[in-house]
């Protein structure tokens, strides 16, 4: 009796002992963004509420800040398995996503939510994005919400306005087509050294969201006006190391799949939620906005319409479909704008 009393009893502790070591499953997260984004914050609330549901089985460590590489970097580190997992930013690799940034390409797509909508679409995604993916599982994509132009020190009301300012870009290729076609000077400059580019007159403006300039690149104070175009967007997505989702089993695997499906809208919805509290910073630090008229818009859409046209012409002569998947993206986005008007 008591050998069988001692026996139940080290089962007893087995069965209530934490997870061993080979029945969790560890996973770095890596990102270049600020630990107070309202992604970030996402991002960390999601690791901890997998940790928790999964009883510490799934146990995702977040690295915010560039802490473990460049915003350019983190595609290939989740390629080659340094990350497991990884927030990214197609127009960093664009020449590996030919199709997935049309996206960007002018007036395309003024809502961050409908734009995070249509980029998750299953049949554009089997027809033309998935494709794209090399190396890496896509568990969501998202975009930003659209883009204004920033200016330093002189107000934009035409295209014209910007002949001889270096505008910085984020170095994908369609932001710079635009600002070559509105007249400025495309300049390339890392996220991170925007507000010192500022600071010593390396850069006149910057095409980026309020939010960003608000909040994520700190740079009240430094811009005096903006212009209101809702000029652009850029695609995003969370990323993951094929071998390291494989390890992924059984119930953990249903509640990791269950936890991120879905999810692109919410995040498009959080970057939208930056630019209010955004605009309002830069604006208390002095930013002004710049009133334009019917007329002068039209002038930027012009501007746009050639960027379009260059950058379609140059993906169909380097084989890519652009034109056919750029016309049911623009579908998409006309169905997603009638659903979303019937909602509210």
């Amino acid at each position: 009796m008591r050998r069988a009393f001692f026996m139940a009893s080290v089962l007893g502790l087995l069965l209530s002992a934490p997870a061993h070591g080979q029945d969790v499953v560890k996973l770095k997260f890596s990102h270049w963004t600020i630990a107070t984004h309202p992604v970030s914050k996402w991002i960390q609330a999601w690791a901890d509420d997998l940790r928790a549901k999964s009883g510490g089985k799934i146990d995702i460590e977040v690295f915010p800040n560039m802490q473990l590489g460049g915003p350019v970097e983190h595609y290939d580190m989740v390629r080659r398995g340094t990350a497991d997992l990884a927030w990214i930013l197609h127009g960093y690799t664009q020449d590996r996503f030919p199709l997935t940034t049309l996206f960007e390409i002018p007036f395309t797509v003024d809502d961050a939510v409908i734009a995070s909508t249509v980029v998750n679409n299953p049949e554009l995604r089997a027809k033309y994005l998935d494709a794209e993916v090399r190396g890496v599982k896509t568990l969501a994509n998202f975009t930003n919400q659209p883009m204004h132009l920033f200016t330093a020190n002189k107000p934009i009301r035409v295209p014209a306005d910007l002949k001889g300012l270096r505008i910085r870009f984020a170095g994908n290729i369609i932001v710079r087509r635009l600002i070559e076609e509105l007249g400025g000077t495309p300049v390339g400059v890392p996220a991170s050294q925007i507000a010192d580019s500022f600071q010593k007159g390396l850069i006149d403006g910057t095409l980026t969201d309020h939010g960003a300039v608000g909040i994520t690149f700190k740079l009240g104070g430094l811009i005096k006006y903006t212009t209101e175009l809702k000029a652009s967007l850029v695609t995003f997505a969370i990323v993951m190391n094929p071998d390291s989702y494989a390890k992924l089993k059984g119930p953990m695997k249903e509640l990791f799949d269950k936890s991120i499906a879905g999810q692109g809208p919410e995040l498009g919805r959080l970057m939208d939620s930056l630019d209010a509290p955004g605009k309002k910073i830069a604006m208390d630090a002095g930013m002004q906005v710049v009133p334009i008229t019917e007329a002068q818009f039209a002038q930027f859409r012009e501007a746009g319409a050639r960027a379009e046209k260059i950058v379609l012409e140059e993906r169909e002569k380097a084989g890519v479909p652009a034109k056919a998947a750029y016309a049911m993206i623009k579908t998409l986005v006309a169905d997603a704008k009638k659903v979303a008007a019937t909602k509210k």
